[in-house]
C-alpha cells in the first residue's frame, strides 16, 4: 500500500485548522450560552424596574410584632369558692372570690384576651356556662346588647366605682356584666345608661341572678345569666341588615379627597361599612362578567369624577400585588373580626394612577409579600369603586389614588410558556452536545497526531532498513 508523506508544513497547517475549528465552537457555545443568560438577566432587570416603579407609588407599610402578654392566674382555689350552683347561691357574689377574679380580668390586655380565645357569646354558649359554670371559669367572651340596667357599685378600696348592670343580646339573651370603667359621653362623663348599645369583653366569673326586666312584655324577674367581668364597656353598634347593605343609604354623601382638600377617614365610616356589607352580603348577586374592566382610560375617568363610578362594579384584570395584610376590624355591623388591605399595581396603568387601594370584608394574610418576586406576584379582583383618597408615598410626597372595596381578589398564576422551557432546554442539549464534539474533536485530533507520529518513525525505520540493504557487505 503506498503511504502519502504529509510534509511538517501540511501536519502544522491541519493541526492548526483544527484548533481555530474547536476555539470556534467553544466560542459559538459561550455567545449562546451568554445570550441566553443576558436574555435572562434583562427580563429580570425590567421586571424588578417596573416593580420599583409601582412600589414609589405606593406608601411604606411597617409592620410591627403584636405583643401578646397572657396573665397566668395564680389563686386557682378562689374559684372553688363561688356558690353558683342553686339559685339560692346564683343571687349572692362572694366577695373575696369576685375581687380576685375581678382584678385579674382588668389586668388582661385585649391582646391576651384573644390570645385565650375571645369570642361572641351566643345562646348556644350561654346555656353552656349556665348548666356547668365551673367547667368554663375565666374563660374569655364578648358580649352585645342593649343595656336593660346599670348603676355604679363602689370598689371595696374606696377608690373609685365600678358598673354593674344587664344587657339583652340580639338573640333576646340576658347577660350581667362588671366592668371597671363606662364609656365617656361627649361631655367626658364616665355613664352607662339603660338602652345604650354596648360591648363588654371579659372573663366569666359564674351564674349570677338577679331580677330585671328583660322587655319581652313578662316585667321584672329574677333572671340567671353568666356574669362577664372585664376592664371597661365600649359602644358598640348593631348587626347590619341586609336591606342596609343593599341599598347603601350612606354612600350618597361620600366625596373624593383632593390634592388641596383631604376629608377624614372617620367621615365616611358608615358608608363604607355598608359597601363592605353590600360586598359580603350581595356580592355574589352582581354581573360580574359584564361589569367594566379597569384600564388605564378608566381610572383617568374615575380619578377626574368619582361620584359617576361610586358604588358600582369592576373587573381589576391581571395586575401586581404590591402588598396585602389583614388587619384587625375592631367592633363593626358585619360581625368581621379582620379586614384586609391592601395595593395593586400594573405598569399599563399611567399617570395619575399607576396603583389602586383596596380594602376587602375578609381576612387574607397569603398576600403579604416580604419580596417582589414571589407566587403571589399577580392577582385578579372583582371589586366596587368608594373613593378617591389621597395618600403619602414611600417617597414621602401626596398623592391621589381611587380606593376600592372588594368583593373577591384572587391569586392568578400564569402558564408556563413551553417555548421557553424548550429553548432552555435547547440551549442546554447544545452546550453538552458542542462540550462532546470539542472533546472527540480533542481526542481525534490526538489520535491524529500520534497516527502522523508513528508513520513518521515507521518511514525512519524503512528508509534505515533500505539503506542498510543496499550497502555492499
Amino acid at each position: 500500500m503506498k503511504q502519502t508523506r504529509i510534509s511538517k508544513e501540511e501536519a502544522a497547517r491541519l493541526a492548526q485548522r483544527d484548533r481555530n475549528r474547536i476555539i470556534g465552537l467553544a466560542i459559538f457555545a459561550a455567545l449562546v450560552g451568554g445570550l441566553y443568560l443576558y436574555s435572562a438577566s434583562n427580563a429580570r432587570d425590567k421586571r424588578e424596574q417596573q416593580d420599583a416603579e409601582l412600589a414609589s407609588a405606593t406608601p411604606n407599610r411597617e409592620l410591627t410584632a403584636e405583643d401578646i402578654a397572657v396573665i397566668p392566674f395564680d389563686r386557682p382555689a378562689v374559684l372553688e369558692q363561688i356558690e353558683d350552683g342553686t339559685e339560692a347561691g346564683q343571687e349572692l357574689l362572694q366577695s373575696e372570690p369576685l375581687r380576685v377574679v375581678f382584678d385579674y380580668a382588668r389586668l388582661q390586655p385585649a391582646t391576651a384576651l384573644k390570645a385565650l380565645g375571645l369570642r361572641d357569646l351566643d345562646s348556644a354558649s350561654l346555656a353552656g356556662l349556665i348548666a356547668d359554670p365551673s367547667a368554663h371559669r375565666l374563660e374569655a367572651f364578648r358580649a352585645r346588647g342593649v343595656i336593660l340596667d346599670a348603676s355604679e357599685r363602689p370598689r371595696p378600696n374606696g377608690l373609685g366605682n365600678d358598673w354593674i348592670g344587664s344587657m339583652r343580646t340580639m338573640s333576646g339573651d340576658v347577660v350581667h356584666f362588671l366592668v371597671g370603667a363606662a364609656p365617656k359621653q361627649p361631655g367626658g362623663e364616665r355613664l352607662i345608661e339603660a338602652g345604650d348599645y354596648l360591648r363588654v369583653e371579659g372573663l366569666f366569673y359564674g351564674a349570677y341572678r338577679t331580677a330585671v326586666d328583660a322587655g319581652d312584655g313578662q316585667g321584672v324577674r329574677a333572671i340567671t345569666g353568666p356574669l362577664i367581668v372585664g376592664a371597661k364597656a365600649a359602644p358598640s353598634t348593631a348587626p347590619m341588615e341586609e336591606t342596609v347593605a343593599l341599598e347603601m343609604p350612606s354612600l350618597g354623601a361620600v366625596v373624593d379627597d383632593s390634592i388641596g382638600e383631604i376629608h377624614e377617614k372617620a367621615e365616611f365610616a358608615q358608608a363604607q361599612w355598608e359597601l363592605m356589607g353590600h360586598a359580603l352580603m350581595h356580592g355574589d348577586d352582581a354581573d360580574w362578567e359584564n361589569a367594566p374592566e379597569i384600564t388605564s382610560e378608566l381610572l383617568r375617568e374615575m380619578y377626574d369624577d368619582g361620584a359617576s363610578f361610586r358604588g358600582k362594579p369592576f373587573r381589576i384584570p391581571v395586575s401586581i400585588n404590591m402588598d396585602a395584610n389583614a388587619l384587625g376590624a375592631g367592633d363593626n355591623a358585619l360581625r368581621i373580626e379582620d379586614f384586609t388591605d391592601g395595593w395593586i399595581g400594573n405598569i399599563l396603568w399611567k399617570k395619575p394612577a399607576h396603583v389602586i387601594h383596596w380594602l376587602g370584608p375578609f381576612k387574607r394574610t397569603d398576600l403579604l409579600r416580604d419580596t417582589l418576586v414571589d407566587k403571589n406576584r399577580y392577582v385578579m379582583a372583582k371589586g366596587y369603586f368608594f373613593r378617591n383618597e389621597v395618600y403619602t408615598t414611600s417617597a414621602g410626597e401626596p398623592a391621589r389614588t381611587p380606593l376600592f372595596i372588594m368583593h373577591s381578589v384572587d391569586v392568578f398564576t400564569p402558564e408556563a410558556d413551553p417555548s421557553v422551557a424548550w429553548f432552555a432546554k435547547g440551549v442546554l442539549a447544545l452546550t453538552i452536545g458542542l462540550i462532546g464534539l470539542i472533546y472527540f474533536l480533542m481526542r481525534a485530533d490526538k489520535r491524529k497526531s500520534t497516527k502522523l507520529y508513528e508513520d513518521m518513525l515507521r518511514r525512519k525505520r524503512a528508509r534505515r532498513e533500505t539503506a542498510k540493504a543496499a550497502t555492499p557487505a
